[in-house]
């Protein structure tokens, strides 16, 4: 497990400190183009590859050789990161909120549902108590047990930054091409291979931006009344031999369990939210819609929202959004009307008109008039 809090980064225990270490994305974040695709997880790797082409004399032969081992590499090295996905956790936890118990049973939905040797999880801790830690720990031995312990880093921070910061965090160590998953700390997964299956969906059908698990609770359906509500079924694209799946597009997924096309954060960079909770998953449906891209439910797998609600915390979270909904109303206009930019970065700073969009408006759409 690797632990990073504001100012150091340091490996296994929340508690073990090694000094004052600058904490800063991999290297491959930073470094070329060539580095980059060529082997994201070793770059010293890809670059003696280089120095041994250019090192080389003149003969065409050793030239050409060494460049099919380069493009073999590349091709072996986009195709891992194709399998792969970074899933990031705010976590919230405080004696007073008792959303410990939740965070736990989350993890161990993630370590029954999730293959854990695949893909990378970052658990970024905006608050947390003795219970949440002891959790972490215990489903770091889980981690360990299916002999990729590298794939949980553990984020802390010395104050509670918000949900949309908290995973921004998380997502700036995010690969060359690798999807990325926004889940809450209060739902718990009923079968594995979702993430997958997420995955095979938008490798199918590109055009989804934002794909999720759907909560029992929401309203979105095929006959709702109302045009926001209304929602359609599509198969994704099938060809003989693949795993028959199926979307409901929707014009917003809740942020419960959502999954990122990197090619939409290409446009929209991260995520935003006006304060300190809520909006972020509806403002990222919007900046989706007006990149070009669509959201979608996975249909199939059954998840349930844990958070019993009724107590001091859900008010607190009621009063945030409420605070923000003026602002959130505005830059929803703004968005539409393509006069505030769609693009964040992960600080939360706006970059003005960056919307790629046509001149044409973009307004809540059903499946068939988008088409």
């Amino acid at each position: 497990m690797l632990c990073i809090t504001d100012k150091t980064f340091h490996e296994n225990s929340p508690e073990s400190d090694r000094g004052d270490e600058t904490t800063k994305p991999p290297a491959e974040m930073v470094g070329g183009f060539f580095v980059a695709q060529m082997d994201l997880e070793n770059p010293k790797r890809a670059l003696h590859l280089q120095d041994e082409c250019h090192n080389r004399n003149n003969d065409r032969r050793h030239v050409r050789a060494y460049l099919r081992r380069i493009r073999v590499e590349i091709q072996r090295q986009i195709q891992k990161i194709g399998n792969m996905a970074l899933l990031a956790m705010a976590v919230y936890d405080t004696v007073e909120n008792g959303r410990a118990g939740l965070t736990r049973r989350t993890l161990e939905s993630l370590a029954n549902t999730v293959d854990l040797s695949a893909h990378r999880i970052f658990l970024v801790i905006n608050a947390g108590t003795q219970e949440t830690m002891s959790a972490i720990m215990d489903f770091n031995d889980t981690v360990l047990y299916a002999g990729r312990g590298d794939n949980l880093t553990v984020i802390r921070n010395a104050e509670n930054i918000g949900t949309a910061r908290a995973i921004n965090k998380a997502w700036a160590y995010r690969k060359y091409g690798e999807n990325a998953i926004k889940m809450d700390n209060d739902v718990v997964i009923h079968r594995s291979g979702w993430v997958e299956e997420m995955e095979e969906c938008i490798c199918r059908m590109p055009k989804i931006g934002i794909i999720g698990l759907k909560r029992k609770d929401l309203w979105e359906n095929p006959d709702h009344p109302e045009l926001q509500h209304r929602s359609t079924l599509k198969m994704v694209p099938h060809q003989l031999g693949q795993k028959n799946l199926y979307v409901e597009i929707v014009n917003h997924v809740m942020g419960t369990c959502q999954m990122y096309n990197s090619a939409l954060l290409d446009k929209i960079g991260y995520l935003y939210q006006p304060g300190l909770y809520g909006y972020d998953d509806s403002l990222a449906a919007i900046r989706c819609n007006m990149a070009g891209f669509l959201s979608c439910f996975l249909c199939g797998v059954e998840i349930d929202h844990i958070d019993p609600g009724g107590n001091d915390h859900t008010e607190w979270k009621r009063a945030k959004a409420g605070e923000d909904s003026a602002e959130y109303h505005r830059l929803k206009a703004g968005y539409m009307s393509r006069s505030i930019g769609i693009y964040y970065d992960a600080d939360g700073v706006q970059q003005q008109n960056t919307s790629t969009t046509t001149s044409e408006e973009r307004p809540l759409l059903t499946y068939e008039t988008r088409q």
